[in-house]
């Protein structure tokens, strides 16, 4: 450090100074500088994104040793090598107006593709800073984090909202969301399609639940606010009215948001079920016509027995009505109750195969006329095979008059053998038939029937069946075949 000494002239005529020993300090800056350098060494080595240090054309002037991690490049393979080297070539055309602006100080992230030495492709994102010197931008920064299981979780995520969406679309299904604070009304863009509704329309509550039909307006309302105050959730099959008039059948299911107890919304979807519920109609029609020809062909066959037959005229319907009132107090399922019924009206339409003389015949039966009208059990179920009615209507049919004890006929079955259908009318068709006039001999009266399934209770009659038919007979209101039939 020194002084200028001027003569009168203002030139120097001697220079007077002091030098200072400042080795140590150069020493210690040069310590904390190298210190520096290996603390921000070990950081960029350790970290797990990538430094690179770029010159104003783009080349690589420094790669952090991560590289090698990330693209199985060497740094030996980058240095001096242009950046876009590593760039996959469908993203190379936004690279040059990218890099443009950052040289002028624009910082936004860019994300992009890399190639590795394999030919991998990985997504990164960049965080880039030009570098300046004496004011002027001489290269830029960029940290280069892999966001490549992100993107991979991405589009995972964008294929299942596209799958849901197409799945929604052709289930007709849509979603739905009502704020319990502001009642206002949310729909998504396949509830829009489905009801016909303005994308992007949000109504209010009340003007929502009157797009459905005016019958269905109050219990939907009521169903919401039960919703609203105790987070109760519903399914229901509701009519709504489009915007353009059309009458739809709508699948509503609400699943309400609570927290902390409280209601916070009301979310569900709608489901277009139009089609579902007109097919329903459709095959409902269509049931209750093949109802009616089987029922009219059953009354048919009826009509031909008692024609051949006179004086057992109504014997099968009034059996028909004792068997499925036991069958209802025994507690059977109505599928099996109308199956009985069915076996109970056409049980002895086998008699078609018996002369009618024999059936019409005054007095006792000879042996081989009382084989002949034994046949007519397995006459009957030969008949109703063929025809379209469950099994067990045939096989109750043929069994009606099989016994306990293997007395019965025509196959001697015992009781474990036949079906609790079978043995309700044989016990319905006894009491029935004791209790009516025969050519063969004058009516026995109800007692002497009820006496008879009692007598025989565990040996030719199930027990449980008497018992229930006895537990009929001895109600108060039922006291004739005819009262069975009323009750």
């Amino acid at each position: 450090r020194g002084q200028h000494r001027l003569d009168p002239s203002g030139q120097p005529r001697r220079m007077a100074g002091i030098v200072q020993d400042i080795t140590e300090r150069k020493q210690a800056e040069t310590a904390l500088l190298g210190l520096a350098e290996e603390k921000y060494q070990t950081l960029v080595e350790n970290i797990n994104d990538v430094l690179i240090a770029l010159d104003i054309h783009g080349n690589m002037t420094y790669v952090s040793p991560v590289v090698e991690r990330l693209s199985k490049y060497k740094v030996s393979d980058l240095i001096g090598k242009p950046f876009t080297q590593l760039i996959y070539p469908d993203d190379l055309p936004a690279l040059s107006d990218r890099f443009t602006r950052l040289l002028s100080g624009e910082l936004e992230p860019w994300e992009f593709r890399v190639v590795d030495k394999d030919g991998r492709l990985i997504f990164v994102r960049t965080s880039s800073r030009p570098v300046y010197k004496y004011g002027e931008v001489v290269g830029i920064t960029t940290l280069m984090t892999d966001i490549t299981e992100r993107r991979k979780t991405e589009e995972a995520l964008h294929e299942s909202e596209s799958l849901l969406k197409a799945t929604g679309q052709m289930a007709k299904v849509g979603g739905w969301e009502v704020d319990a604070k502001t009642l206002e009304v949310s729909w998504t863009e396949e509830t829009y399609i489905i009801h016909e509704l303005p994308l992007g329309y949000k109504p209010p509550l009340e003007e929502a639940i009157n797009y459905f039909h005016p019958e269905e307006r109050q219990k939907l309302s009521d169903s919401i606010q039960r919703s609203l105050k105790s987070g109760e959730a519903w399914d229901m099959e509701m009519r709504f009215i489009t915007a353009n008039g059309k009458h739809l059948w709508t699948r509503a299911i609400c699943s309400p948001q609570v927290v902390d107890g409280k209601t916070m919304k009301l979310r569900g979807t709608f489901q277009d079920i139009t089609d579902r519920k007109l097919a329903e109609e459709k095959l409902t029609k269509s049931y209750e016509s093949l109802q009616k020809t089987l029922h009219d062909a059953i009354n048919t066959m009826v009509k031909i027995v008692e024609m051949r037959d006179p004086y057992t005229a109504g014997h099968q319907n009034k059996v028909a009505d004792l068997a499925v009132a036991i069958a209802r107090e025994m507690k059977l399922d109505d599928t099996r109750v109308d199956q009985l019924r069915m076996s109970a009206v056409i049980h002895d339409v086998g008699k078609m195969y018996v002369p009618s003389d024999i059936l019409a015949k005054p007095g006792k039966l000879a042996n081989i006329e009382l084989d002949l009208i034994k046949t007519h059990s397995q006459g009957g179920y030969d008949i109703v095979k063929s025809m379209d009615l469950p099994c067990s209507v045939a096989n109750t049919v043929l069994q009606h008059h099989e016994r306990l004890d293997g007395s019965g006929y025509p196959n001697q079955l015992k009781g474990e053998d036949t079906l609790l259908e079978a043995k309700i009318l044989a016990v319905a068709d006894v009491i029935e038939a004791m209790s009516s006039h025969r050519p063969y001999r004058p009516a026995l009266g109800l007692d002497k029937a009820l006496e008879e399934i009692s007598k025989n209770k565990g040996k030719l009659y199930d027990p449980g069946v008497v018992d229930t038919c006895l537990g009929l007979f001895n109600a108060i209101c039922l006291r004739s075949l005819d009262a069975i039939a009323r009750c």
